[in-house]
């Protein structure tokens, strides 16, 4: 996280920024699955998993068990990964119109 600065507008702004990214992207809920669904891991945009699915045939097999977790963990932490990216360019390109639109008001 940002330190905060009081003397330094930019640093607080960067600061409030940084928090708002931090809110917005905990909403994001990413599901990703490995061997047509027998294994699912379940993550939000803090990258926090909160459930994983194991189908119980693959107990018996540990080294696919752990492959598939592998996987399937990778998988969700990537999808986190662009799902943020999206958001933030979003954001930047509302930035960028209401820049636009300040240089029209001066």
């Amino acid at each position: 996280m940002i330190e905060s600065d009081s003397r330094n507008p930019f640093l607080s702004g960067a600061r409030e920024v940084d928090e708002l990214l931090r809110r917005d992207l905990s909403h994001i809920r990413v599901e990703a699955s490995t061997g047509g669904g027998m294994v699912t891991v379940h993550m939000t945009g803090a990258l926090v998993v909160t459930r994983v699915e194991i189908e119980p045939e693959l107990l018996d097999d540990m080294e696919m068990l752990q492959d598939m977790v592998r996987a399937a963990f990778n998988e969700a932490s990537k999808r986190v990964q662009q799902q943020a990216q999206g958001y933030v360019a979003d954001m930047l390109q509302k930035m960028e119109r209401l820049g636009d639109r300040d240089e029209f008001d001066a």
